[in-house]
């Protein structure tokens, strides 16, 4: 398995709970906290409950009770998605948000730890008959029969097999923030999904991390904000001027 993030674990785990033998390895020297919020639809949730989970997950998980639409600019309610006790009835399990921080902790902690290779950049694979053969930049050599891609966007895997492959930039940057409660409280708002929809930009904000931090994702044209990046942080000055004018809770979300 090439990637240790939330898809490479999740397909460990699940693999292992099958009897079949695997050995994740992980570029990143250690698992930090990269990412932001990330909703779990039921057929997510099923999952990781299956797997064993499920009290960690709505633990550190919020599960929503609705899906808010509102006008970005007038804040009029357009339309609610009911979830809670009904969906999670008809679904199977609720709807979570979760902080993906604590999802990735829940999965890597559930794996046995030799198993987990950390600082380990493949530079390439091989297959022959026996199966597949992966090399590193440490010159490590690893043979599976069985090779996962699960290595991400820049994923080896899938450039190997596939080649470069050129991509078109929609000219859309998310604003991404992690706003704790004492400085969030001021907005009330419920812990529900709340979607702010608007001409050129939209807003999504919501709580993970048990109730303790607010996600903010702000979609807005790319001209009006810094570099695409997990890690570049931008001004908020400029995130303000992306949501003058706009729904109280979306333009005061940045404070």
């Amino acid at each position: 398995m090439l990637g240790g993030g939330i898809g490479g674990m999740t397909t460990a785990l699940c693999l292992l709970r099958r009897g079949v033998e695997v050995e994740v390895y992980e570029q990143a020297r250690r698992l930090t906290e990269i990412g932001a919020g990330l909703q779990l639809g039921a057929s997510a949730s099923r999952i990781l409950v299956r797997l064993g989970l499920g009290e960690r997950l709505a633990r550190v998980g919020v599960a929503a009770q609705h899906i808010d639409m509102r006008d970005l600019r007038s804040d009029r309610p357009i339309y609610s998605v009911p979830l809670g006790a009904a969906a999670a009835a008809r679904y199977g399990e609720p709807f979570y948000q979760v902080h993906r921080p604590d999802l990735l902790a829940m999965l890597a902690g559930s794996l046995p730890p030799e198993i987990v290779r950390l600082g380990e950049r493949a530079t390439g694979f091989v297959e022959d008959d026996d199966g597949v053969i992966v090399g590193f930049e440490s010159g490590r050599r690893a043979r599976a029969d069985v090779l996962v891609g699960a290595d991400g966007i820049h994923s080896m895997v899938r450039r190997q097999i596939l080649g470069e492959q050129e991509l078109e930039f929609a000219r859309i940057i998310a604003w991404r923030a992690l706003i704790a409660r004492q400085r969030a409280g001021h907005l009330d708002l419920s812990p529900d999904c709340h979607v702010w929809l608007g001409p050129k930009r939209s807003a999504v904000a919501y709580w993970v991390h048990g109730g303790e931090l607010l996600n903010f994702v702000g979609m807005v044209p790319s001209a009006e904000a810094a570099a695409e990046s997990w890690t570049t942080t931008g001004e908020i000055g400029a995130l303000r001027a992306s949501y003058a004018g706009c729904a109280p809770a979306c333009a005061g979300s940045s404070s």
